[in-house]
């Protein structure tokens, strides 16, 4: 999941400290990238991935690590909240907001097998557009974006497009429908 091109999320107006560093031009960034490895290399060593980020791991020392240095899900954080999982393949998969992680958590509660979607192109106004949702769910053939009521109204017409250009079948999670703990299955 990435920003558009010509969008910049930028919480509190300011720019974030790590903007354009790389571990090749910054030696935190690169200390980080190493850590962040090790963990990971730990981690598959010894067989803790299990295809959806469990609660040990959430517990662990690994996890605290991983987001220690302003990642991760904090409660109350706001704009800009990001964890890191692991999808029912054991692919690491960066929740970008505090609806994704909310659907995260409803479908680890359930037990729910999903995948990091792929993205699909689509077409407005003949201009070539891509458009990535936030959940697959293989065992429904499912793609499930969560949004608020602003970008439903906004992204209405992407939508629309996607489904249309798209052979998928997609669903969108509202705010009621997380608060509801409803994953949209039934």
């Amino acid at each position: 999941m990435h920003t558009p091109e010509g969008i910049s999320h930028i919480p509190n107006g300011k720019e974030p400290w790590n903007k354009g560093l790389s571990k090749d031009s910054d030696i935190r960034v690169m200390q980080y990238s190493k850590k962040l490895s090790n963990i990971l290399q730990l981690k598959k060593l010894q067989g803790n991935l299990t295809g959806y980020c469990n609660k040990d791991y959430i517990n662990s020392f690994a996890h605290k690590q991983a987001t220690s240095k302003g990642g991760g899900f904090r409660e109350g954080a706001g704009v800009g909240i990001k964890t890191f999982v692991y999808d029912s393949l054991g692919n690491r998969v960066c929740l970008m907001s505090s609806y994704e992680k909310k659907y995260f958590d409803i479908l680890f509660k359930s037990n729910i097998k999903w995948q990091n979607p792929k993205t699909f192109k689509y077409y407005i106004n003949n201009k070539l557009k891509h458009y990535k949702p936030d959940f697959y769910l293989p065992k429904y053939n499912l793609y499930i974006d969560t949004k608020n009521e602003y970008l439903i109204k906004k992204d209405k017409e992407k939508i629309e497009a996607v489904i249309q250009q798209n052979p998928i079948k997609l669903k969108i999670i509202t705010k009621e429908m997380l608060d509801k703990n409803n994953a949209g299955i039934a």
